[in-house]
């Protein structure tokens, strides 16, 4: 049987890539979706102004823009006190595959990570995991943003538990 796909039709996405042709093709793959409210950036400063002004459900940014680039847009999105939006999904979609990368992402409140070059599969399932799947928020020192851990294992048997809930 086949698995059934998500109505993405109410959702409003936004695109932020300096490449025009990567947004065009990014765009007709969220077309493909169903999605019909899709906006674009070519960098994070032009984000954040369509940001102020236009509710977006899922966010999908590059890496590497100027004058400000998806890491510093995320940034922004997860930790200054005027973001539209602090708990917004972002899919990070990069060349940059490095595990160095991957982790800074993470570190950053990226939901998903995405190499390019990119599938219409492989973004639909990034976009199926943060409606789906999505990761409770948290709030420490030095980070706020998706849960890191994706998995819970049931079966784990702490062996501090007992030891922590006895204090």
């Amino acid at each position: 049987m086949a698995k059934k796909l998500l109505d993405l039709g109410g959702l409003s996405f936004m695109i932020v890539d300096d490449n025009v042709n990567m947004r065009a093709i990014c765009k007709q793959f969220i077309r493909s979706f169903g999605a019909r409210d899709i906006h674009e950036a070519s960098d994070g400063e032009e984000a954040l102004k369509l940001l102020s002004n236009t509710a977006i459900d899922i966010l999908i940014t590059d890496w590497e823009m100027r004058p400000m680039d998806g890491i510093e847009l995320a940034d922004t999105i997860r930790n200054n006190e005027d973001s539209p939006n602090q708990f917004m999904p972002i899919i990070m979609m990069t060349a940059y595959s490095s595990m160095t990368n991957v982790q800074k992402a993470r570190d950053t409140g990226i939901n998903e990570y995405l190499c390019k070059p990119v599938s219409a599969l492989s973004l639909y399932k990034r976009i199926e995991e943060v409606i789906t799947r999505p990761r409770q928020f948290v709030k420490a020192a030095n980070y706020f943003g998706p849960d890191r851990q994706r998995r819970v294992d049931e079966s784990y048997e702490d062996p501090e538990k007992n030891r922590r809930s006895s204090k």
